[in-house]
């Protein structure tokens, strides 16, 4: 999903004392490299602010496009964003944003805001754009992706599952020539990425640094622990993937938890009076309905244009489960979508819900055209996902049909937000999918401090 905030004032609460039971501790005087100051090196690097409001500084780095095969000698950029210490520098703090297809270094101030102070103390605070996203390669397909999150999600009847087969290879044919440059492809993945990051940290000078993960940085995290497990003072991971699951069994418990936390939200409604009230009635029987009814057709409505005047559109199914999937990830965004499906349960009117659909799918709610959004990209979120996670079969189609057979029993046991578990059906024609179906074992990072928050 493309949202994937965490919440970061708790995080560093925790941080904070975590930090001051290990991080704290130096290491032996052995153990630590001689290193210039961290500005020094940045400025050496050709450092410059990341962007003009940016309290950090961006460095690129060049490194191997293939770090497994050293007779190839291609590298590429990948810009990391470092805030010094400010008082006594302990070591370094990296931090891995989720996606994937997220840009850690757009991110990095509004992550950074909820850090506690002495975090900024003691640490240089570190974010990045992976290999492929945003500074590190610009790689993106809006055009492909709008079209591909309005299409019919369902797999219920053999014409429905066609069709999702056939929106999965649009999407993907479509997206890798909105990029035009595909020569990235093949080397986005995890493996790939995490060596980028140890690259950087043998230039910075650290023996050992932190790394906190949310969500799928707990993937990045996790594959840097397997593979550095000596560089690492101590791992956080939030809100943590299970990398011993298959795609397809990833895909269907986040669809579970995806109804689970919407059954969450709306029994809230029910237990508020005010919200009860404007609901008009039981919230889940209300998303019920609407589900219902837009499963038979489309709502047509009118939406108000800025002219004065209004444009004739429609409202389907897999628009509903846009917004309801896009506005569970907060509590404000929760709060809108209560409102919005209110709106709908007291006079049948739908612009509100609409209202929220066009940002969650990142178009202009006038005009209808794509809003650029430079911090999230789908190219990368596949480009990543097709490359960690195999499927079986033989041919393109063939991976498709068994992974249509692997969630078929889920579709109808799943009673909200099912499409979830179709995720990753484009990684059946993506360009240089992964065919490998192993999956990693538990991660055993002896002597890393870890805090796991669920």
């Amino acid at each position: 999903m493309k949202k994937t905030f965490s919440p970061v004032i708790r995080l560093f609460f925790t941080i904070a004392i975590f930090v001051s039971s290990f991080a704290a501790a130096p290491l032996s005087p052995s153990a630590v490299p001689v290193r210039a100051d961290t500005q020094q090196i940045l400025d050496d690097l050709g450092g410059v602010p990341c962007f003009e409001w940016s309290y950090f500084t961006c460095v690129t780095i060049e490194v191997p496009l293939n770090h497994f095969d050293p007779s190839d000698t291609r590298t590429i950029p990948v810009v990391f964003a470092v805030l010094p210490a400010s008082v006594e520098r302990k070591g370094m703090f990296v931090t891995a944003t989720g996606g994937p297809g997220t840009s850690g270094v757009l991110l990095a101030d509004f992550y950074s805001s909820g850090f506690d102070p002495s975090i900024f103390e003691s640490f240089d605070v570190v974010f990045f754009d992976q290999r492929g996203m945003a500074l590190s390669g610009g790689l993106t397909c809006p055009v492909a992706a709008t079209e591909y999150y309005q299409a019919d999600a369902r797999g219920i009847t053999r014409k429905q599952e066609q069709a999702l087969k056939k929106a999965a290879k649009t999407f993907a044919e479509d997206c890798a020539s909105e990029l035009g440059n595909t020569k990235l492809l093949p080397y986005l993945g995890t493996r790939q990425a995490v060596e980028d990051l140890e690259v950087f940290r043998q230039i910075i000078g650290d023996e050992k640094f932190w790394l906190y993960g949310e969500s799928y940085g707990t993937q990045f995290a996790q594959f840097y622990a397997a593979a550095h497990s000596e560089h690492l003072a101590g791992l956080i991971l939030d809100a943590t993937v299970d990398l011993t699951f298959s795609g397809t069994e990833y895909y269907t418990q986040q669809a579970q938890a995806f109804n689970d936390t919407l059954v969450a939200t709306l029994s809230a409604c029910n237990d508020d009076p005010a919200c009860a009230e404007q609901m008009n009635g039981d919230a889940i029987a209300v998303y019920d309905a609407l589900a219902a009814t837009l499963s038979k057709s489309p709502i047509s409505f009118r939406f108000p244009l800025a002219n004065g005047n209004y444009q004739k559109r429609t409202f389907t199914l897999s628009d509903l489960e846009v917004v309801a999937s896009g506005q569970l990830y907060g509590e404000s965004d929760r709060m809108m979508f209560l409102r919005a499906l209110a709106a709908y349960a007291s006079n049948g009117e739908i612009v509100t819900l609409a209202r929220l659909l066009y940002p969650n799918l990142g178009v202009d709610p006038q005009t209808l055209e794509i809003i650029p959004d430079d911090s999230w990209s789908d190219a990368i979120y596949y480009g990543v996902e097709c490359q960690d996670y195999g499927y079986p079969g033989a041919t393109r189609d063939e991976r498709a049909e068994n992974y249509l057979d692997a969630v078929d029993p889920f579709e109808t046991s799943i009673p909200r937000l099912a499409s979830i578990i179709y995720g990753d059906l484009p990684c059946a024609y993506w360009p240089h999918a992964s065919s490998d179906l192993t999956r990693p074992d538990y991660l055993v990072a002896e002597g890393v401090p870890t805090l796991v928050l669920g």
